[in-house]
């Protein structure tokens, strides 16, 4: 199964991601990595059904609110650059701080 998130507006000004969910796998002819590549379009039609249209194929799918709230998190690893560490210690003397997105 492939995930694809998508970062949505709405009038209110808060920012919420939209969740494209498609079965199967989702591969590259050449072998690369596929992250933050062009890969579809994505559309709605007048009644608020999604079309995804991935290279000759047309996808119709449909609009669901999930059943539990879900998070998107984003990890990052803080080092200070004050301190004088060798590149050995940056593992051990690393933050991890975790940012909603």
């Amino acid at each position: 199964m492939v995930q694809i998130f998508i970062k949505t507006s709405q009038d209110t000004g808060v920012t919420e991601w939209s969740l494209i969910e498609i079965q199967g796998d989702l591969e590259c002819e050449n072998g690369k990595d596929i992250n933050g590549k062009f890969m579809a379009d994505l559309y709605f039609n007048t009644d608020g059904t999604p079309i995804l249209i991935l290279g000759h194929h047309i996808m119709y799918g449909k609009v669901c609110n999930l059943e539990k709230p879900m998070v998107l998190i984003r990890k990052q690893k803080i080092v200070n650059k004050d301190d004088h560490m060798q590149i050995d210690d940056v593992k051990e003397n690393a933050q991890t701080e975790y940012n909603s997105l």
